[in-house]
Protein backbone atom coordinates (compact mmCIF):
# COMPACT_ATOMS: atom_id res chain seq x y z
CA UNK A 1 0.00 0.00 0.00
CA UNK A 2 1.24 3.83 -0.94
CA UNK A 3 2.19 5.72 1.58
CA UNK A 4 -0.45 8.68 1.98
CA UNK A 5 0.42 12.02 0.82
CA UNK A 6 -0.45 14.93 3.34
CA UNK A 7 -2.54 17.67 1.66
CA UNK A 8 -0.21 20.59 2.89
CA UNK A 9 3.34 21.70 2.50
CA UNK A 10 5.12 24.17 4.26
CA UNK A 11 6.44 27.28 3.61
CA UNK A 12 9.06 29.82 5.12
CA UNK A 13 9.48 33.32 6.12
CA UNK A 14 11.93 35.96 6.29
CA UNK A 15 12.50 39.65 6.50
CA UNK A 16 13.94 42.12 4.19
CA UNK A 17 17.42 41.13 5.01
CA UNK A 18 16.41 37.44 4.50
CA UNK A 19 16.40 36.24 7.78
CA UNK A 20 14.24 33.34 8.50
CA UNK A 21 12.53 34.98 11.29
CA UNK A 22 10.47 31.47 12.81
CA UNK A 23 6.92 31.65 10.81
CA UNK A 24 5.96 28.69 9.37
CA UNK A 25 2.98 28.17 7.48
CA UNK A 26 1.23 24.85 6.00
CA UNK A 27 -0.59 25.50 2.90
CA UNK A 28 -2.90 23.12 0.66
CA UNK A 29 -1.79 21.75 -2.39
CA UNK A 30 -4.73 22.81 -4.93
CA UNK A 31 -4.07 22.79 -8.77
CA UNK A 32 -4.84 27.04 -8.41
CA UNK A 33 -1.64 28.16 -5.64
CA UNK A 34 0.01 30.76 -7.64
CA UNK A 35 2.98 30.29 -5.02
CA UNK A 36 4.30 31.46 -1.37
CA UNK A 37 3.34 35.31 -1.05
CA UNK A 38 6.09 37.94 -0.85
CA UNK A 39 9.09 36.60 1.49
CA UNK A 40 7.83 33.22 2.47
CA UNK A 41 9.67 30.25 0.24
CA UNK A 42 9.33 26.74 0.53
CA UNK A 43 12.80 25.99 0.10
CA UNK A 44 13.01 24.29 3.87
CA UNK A 45 15.30 26.04 6.14
CA UNK A 46 18.35 24.09 7.43
CA UNK A 47 18.99 22.83 11.06
CA UNK A 48 20.53 26.15 12.48
CA UNK A 49 22.87 25.53 15.08
CA UNK A 50 22.99 27.77 18.28
CA UNK A 51 24.65 31.13 17.51
CA UNK A 52 23.55 30.92 13.68
CA UNK A 53 21.21 31.89 11.75
CA UNK A 54 19.64 31.05 8.29
CA UNK A 55 19.61 33.40 5.56
CA UNK A 56 17.69 33.42 2.35
CA UNK A 57 19.24 34.57 -1.23
CA UNK A 58 15.74 34.00 -3.06
CA UNK A 59 17.55 30.42 -4.20
CA UNK A 60 18.82 28.90 -0.98
CA UNK A 61 19.31 28.95 2.76
CA UNK A 62 22.99 29.57 4.25
CA UNK A 63 24.26 29.88 7.78
CA UNK A 64 25.80 33.06 9.07
CA UNK A 65 27.10 33.87 12.41
CA UNK A 66 26.19 37.33 11.80
CA UNK A 67 23.22 38.72 14.13
CA UNK A 68 20.42 40.43 12.25
CA UNK A 69 21.14 43.65 11.16
CA UNK A 70 19.15 46.45 13.03
CA UNK A 71 16.14 47.63 11.67
CA UNK A 72 16.89 51.07 9.39
CA UNK A 73 15.76 54.55 11.63
CA UNK A 74 13.19 55.98 10.32
CA UNK A 75 13.38 59.30 8.10
CA UNK A 76 13.07 62.79 9.88
CA UNK A 77 9.99 64.21 8.79
CA UNK A 78 10.20 66.86 6.16
CA UNK A 79 8.64 70.22 6.53
CA UNK A 80 7.77 72.58 3.38
CA UNK A 81 8.06 75.70 3.38
CA UNK A 82 4.38 77.78 3.90
CA UNK A 83 3.16 80.73 1.91
CA UNK A 84 1.86 82.24 4.96
CA UNK A 85 4.35 82.91 8.03
CA UNK A 86 1.34 82.59 10.56
CA UNK A 87 0.70 79.40 10.00
CA UNK A 88 3.40 76.69 11.78
CA UNK A 89 4.84 74.17 9.11
CA UNK A 90 2.84 71.27 7.68
CA UNK A 91 4.96 68.17 8.16
CA UNK A 92 4.39 65.05 5.36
Amino acid sequence: MRPMMSNTFTVYAYDEWGYFNGETMEVPYNGGYPGPPARWTNVPVPQIPVGMYAVFDHVQWSLTSQPHPLPPTPESPVEEPVANSNEPPQVI
